[in-house]
Formats: C-alpha cells, structure tokens, sequence
C-alpha cells in the first residue's frame, strides 16, 4: 500500500519549507535560495541549538552511519534530524552512532546499572 500525499498536504509542505528558506536568508545564513537542496530539510535558525560554534548547518539530509555496537549500515533521515536538533534541543553536532535496536538496548542496560547503583 502506498501513501499518496493529497493536495493540502503538499502545499503544506511547501509552505513550510519556503517560511524556513525565508527565515535563513533573513538571519544571514545563506544567500540565496538555491543554496538549500531541494531534497533536503532546511533548519530554522531561530530553534537549532548550535551552542557557541561558527559553523552553520543550513539544511538536514540523509546521512548514513555505521552502528557503533553491530557494525550494521543505517540511514539517518532527516525527518529524524529535525525532530532531534529542534524537538528535542539537541546539540547540531550530536550525530546517530547506534541503530534502533542497539540503541534500546544501550538504554536497557544504563537503566539496569542506574538500578544496581540505587539511583532509581
């Protein structure tokens, strides 16, 4: 089964992807619209939390990684990104290093340790 996008939607998405150029051109961070890929995220300047460094990101792309624990190749996608630098307030610099599932297991076993440490 497919997922087909309807109309609004797509102006939607448009829309926010247009206010997002406008907001980085109006904070400086690029020059013209076309720095911007088209089959990328742009950021908001006004939410990513890019602490006291220089460097700018401009757009979220898929990024792929190799899993720090299994060695399995695994796709960051943007859609992940955004929620994660501008959602959650992470670090722009923070990068995936673990998949989905080495990743709850990570949590598991900080969990259990924070137990056995008698600080839950």
């Amino acid at each position: 089964m497919t997922r087909r996008r309807s109309k609004q939607f797509i102006k939607n998405d448009i829309a926010f992807r247009l206010s997002r150029i406008a907001k980085l051109l109006e904070a400086g961070w690029i020059k013209s619209a076309n720095e911007v890929p088209d089959n990328s995220i742009p950021v908001d300047p006004e939410q990513i939390n890019i602490s006291n460094s220089y460097h700018r990101p401009i757009c979220y792309v898929d990024q792929s990684f190799n899993c720090q624990d299994c060695g399995s190749d695994e796709l960051w996608k943007a859609e992940d990104q955004y929620w994660y630098y501008e959602t959650i307030g992470a670090y722009y610099f923070s990068e995936a290093i673990r998949c989905r599932i080495c990743r709850k297991i990570e949590v598991a076993r900080k969990n259990e340790a924070r137990k056995i440490a008698g600080h839950d």
